[in-house]
């Protein structure tokens, strides 16, 4: 049967009052390690209309290269309090790498697995080999608690060795990857827990995230290399030169391949990927060395780590992007992204990003993340507008070592952090842990002034969706005395007159600029019909 959550005396629960930009409940769980606080990973996540999960691991039972696996532990959690509503054992040699919660409630963990995993409820999970193999697995949980089905997937996939991402389609089917540094794969099941639709990635060494757009989009975002990129039926071409790539690739909703971006690289990095609203993909991680998206040029890491934030359409144009580290000026500080998903998007298409930092970081726009001395470690949360504006950051008091790990939120713009640390973790007005104790925590910000401001000028033309099949609407929508013209590749008009939100339902396949004036103000958004 499930087990009943009972807080051990070193785990702490806070709740407060807190004004917004700071954390109104803290949670945290005693980690039993003691080496390097760098290495245990946990994973969190909320569903859109604000259910929460998180997979965490108690200790750790097999140091394995650089992997550490241990006793896991499942939990869906209250979101008013942090507190579990209920838990579940996984075993005592188990990573947790994936995780996702649906809107009911259902909980689904991932991750790898040496012996047979014995679950709560007093089922077993077979392991296929012996020794230090290493298998992958994937679980459901109901809104109760029970595990729902369980599968070893390297018994389908034997050459499989990463548990990649877990993500829900615009119908709400969960979709996840694997992959073995050669070849990755990406899955959807039914309701039984069994592959129904497969799709691939040749070339794909890493992979970072995915995420689905409101229609069925499909982007994904990894590490490659320059040896061949293929997915979809398409073959894009790559840098020449570049031994070290990362890469962010869009499927069509009926699973061809659209494009491929990449940009360089000194190694093989895991850079995450998240869609908005309106089909727009957000995409943020480390940056070892300065490299390019789509002609956007993002400075490198000037000490030891760096961060950046970049936004594309749909179409693979990048529209913006920013770093934790600007080229000039002396060295103040660095940013690390946070170890499992640096990046959170909300329903407004608001990003927010999380990572380890040390000093002070400048964003621009009056906006710091200040942890002290450039030897102290701490937790700093950045808000951008959909511009790529800074707004404000949200950082914890300095400590020994933190390793941020996620930010999630719902699409009310409520933000969960986690991180793991080696020490009390204090994130004003709160704390918890115990001096010199590594542990996990979770934190909740509730009114994060998601409402930035607009910034000089008009404000963004979106178009959505799109691609489209059909029609498509314009917001903010315009007014009856705007002018709308669309051109096609060619220039030839195709539309001129006034809004209505079924424009391009006559046109034919291909891309189109629409521009909309209205007096003074023009505005252009590109759209593709398909």
């Amino acid at each position: 049967m499930r087990t009943p959550f009972l807080p051990a005396l070193s785990a702490a629960l806070l709740v407060f009052s807190a004004s917004a930009q700071q954390p109104d409940w803290l949670v945290g769980w005693p980690v039993n390690w003691t080496m390097n606080p760098g290495m245990p990973r946990h994973v969190l996540a909320a569903s859109p209309g604000g259910a929460l999960m998180t997979a965490r691991l108690d200790g750790v039972t097999q140091l394995y290269g650089s992997e550490v696996f241990g006793g896991a532990v499942v939990h869906r959690l209250d979101p008013a309090i942090g507190q579990p509503l209920w838990s579940c054992g996984l075993g005592q040699k188990v990573t947790v790498e994936c995780g996702v919660v649906d809107d009911s409630g259902n909980v689904y963990v991932a991750g790898q697995f040496m012996e047979d995993m014995a679950l709560c409820d007093g089922s077993t999970l077979g392991h296929s080999g012996t020794g230090l193999d290493v298998d992958l697995y994937l679980i459901k949980f109901d809104p109760t608690g029970a595990p729902v089905w369980m599968r070893n997937l390297s018994l389908t996939q034997p050459n499989a060795t990463m548990m990649a991402a877990l993500a829900f389609d615009h119908t709400g089917a969960l979709w996840y990857a694997t992959s073995d540094f050669m070849l990755t794969r990406i899955s959807k099941v039914d309701a039984n827990g069994n592959d129904a639709e497969l799709r691939t990635i040749d070339g794909g060494k890493t992979i970072g995230g995915m995420s689905f757009d409101p229609w069925g989009g499909l982007y994904v975002s990894g590490g490659t290399d320059n040896g061949g990129f293929a997915f979809g039926g398409i073959n894009p071409a790559q840098p020449a030169n570049e031994p070290y790539l990362m890469f962010l690739c869009r499927f069509k909703p009926d699973g061809t391949g659209d494009w491929a971006r990449f940009a360089h690289d000194i190694t093989f990095q895991y850079p995450m990927v998240i869609a908005d609203h309106a089909g727009h993909a957000y995409l943020g991680g480390n940056i070892a060395d300065s490299t390019s998206w789509g002609g956007i040029w993002l400075n490198g890491a000037d000490w030891m780590s760096a961060t950046f934030l970049a936004k594309a359409d749909s179409t693979g144009q990048f529209l913006w992007g920013v770093t934790s580290d600007p080229v000039g000026g002396t060295i103040t500080g660095d940013m690390e992204a946070g170890t499992r998903s640096c990046l959170a998007v909300d329903g407004a298409g608001i990003p927010y990003l999380t990572g380890s930092v040390r000093g002070v970081v400048d964003w621009g726009n009056g906006v710091t993340s200040v942890a002290g001395a450039v030897t102290d470690h701490a937790q700093t949360i950045v808000a951008f507008d959909p511009d790529g504006t800074p707004q404000w950051t949200s950082t914890s008091a300095p400590t020994g070592f933190v390793s941020s790990q996620t930010i999630t939120c719902p699409a009310n713009g409520t933000l969960y952090f986690s991180n793991h640390s080696n020490d009390v973790f204090s994130f004003p007005p709160l704390q918890t842990g115990a001096s010199g104790v590594q542990s996990f925590a979770i934190g909740r910000i509730t009114n994060p002034s998601t409402a930035v401001p607009e910034g000089p000028g008009r404000p963004v033309l979106i178009a959505f969706p799109s691609p489209f099949t059909q029609g498509f609407a314009l917001t903010p929508r315009p007014g009856s005395s705007a002018l709308v013209h669309a051109f096609d590749t060619n220039g030839r008009l195709v539309h001129a007159g006034s809004y209505h939100d079924d424009l391009g339902t006559s046109w034919p396949s291909g891309l189109y600029a629409v521009e909309v004036r209205d007096g003074a103000q023009r505005s252009v958004v590109r759209v593709v019909k398909e």
